[in-house]
């Protein structure tokens, strides 16, 4: 049988723990990380603005992304194999189409996108930017960020931040003092504040009022 680890405590990840789980230790095939997945998939929708789904492939080469289009996307009303004609130079196939909640799969290309369908296609990773315009979603990355939860989600997402997005300011709000304490002690350049999420004043002394992106995370 397969044996698969859900890993909580996120020190457990590292790779230099990696031996503990061969076979001569703790025989584990598959190891998960739900708090870890939900991390990387807020940090995604960060670095690709204007998605609602975004998913590495082929070592970051590629990527399969999911966004909804607008009366103002290029692309609607025009059956999908006529594409390659609007952009001739854009690497990017068109997967699945979901229209009222139902799926639909490009066969014969003579599908044509609507408002407010939710599509699924899968680019080369250079040409990312380039196929969102070509959905009309050219939003900028967040410049700031708030995250409510200051929990194992939180500190990950404000890791990735301080690592990935070097023009983004982040900052955690954690009600719990002795875990808001840590997090001031691990998060080099996270501003932390130490209230409840929910309260007024709490939310204004983090900017909530001006920020660009507001995340909950809370109870993770």
């Amino acid at each position: 049988p397969v044996k698969i680890a859900r890993i909580r405590h996120q020190p457990y990840l590292d790779p230099i723990y990696g031996d503990l789980y061969s076979p001569d230790q703790l025989p584990i095939d598959h190891i998960i990380s739900p708090e870890a997945e939900v991390s990387a998939a807020v940090s995604n929708q960060l670095r690709v603005p204007g998605a609602f789904d975004v998913k590495d492939m082929c070592d970051g080469r590629m990527n399969l992304v999911g966004v909804q289009c607008t009366e103002e996307s290029p692309v609607i009303d025009t059956p999908i194999r006529h594409l390659t004609n609007l952009f001739p130079d854009l690497s990017m196939t068109i997967l699945a189409i979901i229209r009222d909640g139902k799926l639909s799969l490009p066969r014969d290309g003579a599908e044509m996108m609507k408002p407010g369908d939710r599509v699924y296609f899968v680019c080369d990773s250079t040409h990312l930017s380039r196929a969102m315009a070509a959905f009309a979603h050219e939003e900028p990355e967040a410049r700031s960020v708030v995250i409510a939860g200051g929990g194992a989600i939180g500190q990950m997402l404000a890791t990735e931040i301080e690592s990935n997005f070097q023009n983004t300011k982040v900052q955690i709000i954690e009600r719990d003092a002795a875990r808001a304490r840590f997090l001031a002690e691990n998060l080099r350049d996270t501003g932390i504040f130490n209230g409840d999420a929910l309260d007024s004043n709490i939310l204004a002394e983090a900017g909530v009022n001006i920020t660009e992106t507001f995340v909950s995370v809370t109870d993770d």
